[in-house]
């Protein structure tokens, strides 16, 4: 019945048999599309014999970062939510940790990531909502201080709204919103008093589409009848939850943590 210590056996080989994934944490906590992402990377990790870690390491925790780089505690780490310039990248890089994105930087150069194509799913989205008859369609995007960050997605799927409604001869209309059902409620409302004759919302917001839902029926607004209703990035458990259910633009949350970790463990 011998075990061999697995500290030990990192010291002999100097490898930990560990891999960090490192995703920012807040009071949200793990919604059902995060975790999706979590589990797929977990999955993979065990089937090669590692050993997966969440660490709620963000963008704004470089020093936390370097310290945990440098106890060489980690054979390599895999970044989530990422920013447009996102500092984790250049710490690991400098303590020569192996790392893959689940997202993207700006600049991309020598770099492995995957990623969603924000922009197919942005237009995919708006051509759907213009072919069902819509043109005053307004986007209900993550907070204002999200976007302020630089956070990809929300930044890309901005500008990815801007060009698609532009392709159409529409106006573009977005609202930033709070992750929560209060943030939607907020949102909507908001975006009622910019544009009273709205038809349709795109929304990339989990957290807020039950409030932009909720609102509606407040104020009398069918969906699909009155308002047509379209989620973005979000996993099919939550679009079901929705009464109606929810229209969306899944994420293969699964699927992409599993691919990111198995690129990191080719490195």
């Amino acid at each position: 019945d011998y075990q061999p210590n697995a500290r030990a056996g990192g010291l002999g080989s100097r490898r930990s048999r560990i891999v960090g994934l490192l995703m920012p944490m807040d009071e949200r906590g793990l919604g059902a599309t995060e975790t999706a992402f979590v589990t797929g990377a977990a999955a993979a990790a065990s089937a090669a014999g590692y050993h997966l870690v969440l660490s709620p390491v963000g963008a704004g925790d470089v020093d936390d970062l370097r310290r945990l780089a440098s106890q060489r505690m980690l054979d390599g780490a895999v970044l989530m939510e990422v920013q447009v310039e996102d500092g984790r990248v250049a710490a690991l890089q400098e303590a020569g940790v192996p790392l893959v994105l689940i997202g993207r930087t700006g600049d991309t150069t020598g770099l492995s990531y995957v990623d969603i194509d924000f922009e197919q799913t942005v237009r995919e989205a708006v051509d759907h909502l213009v072919g069902l008859g819509h043109h005053r369609i307004v986007y209900v995007n993550h907070s204002a201080a999200t976007i302020a960050a630089g956070y990809g997605p929300a930044v890309r799927t901005r500008d990815a709204f801007v060009a698609a409604m532009a392709d159409h001869g529409l106006a573009p209309i977005m609202i930033p919103a709070e992750d929560s059902a209060a943030g939607g409620r907020a949102a909507l409302t908001a975006a009622l008093a910019q544009a009273p004759d709205l038809t349709a919302v795109l929304a990339m917001n989990e957290n807020a589409i039950f409030g932009i839902l909720g609102e509606l029926a407040t104020r009398g607004h069918a969906v699909p009848r009155d308002v047509s209703v379209v989620s973005m990035v979000t996993s099919p458990q939550v679009a079901e939850l929705a009464h109606p259910a929810l229209t969306a633009m899944t994420s293969p949350g699964s699927a992409l943590g599993r691919i990111a970790v198995e690129a990191l463990l080719r490195h």
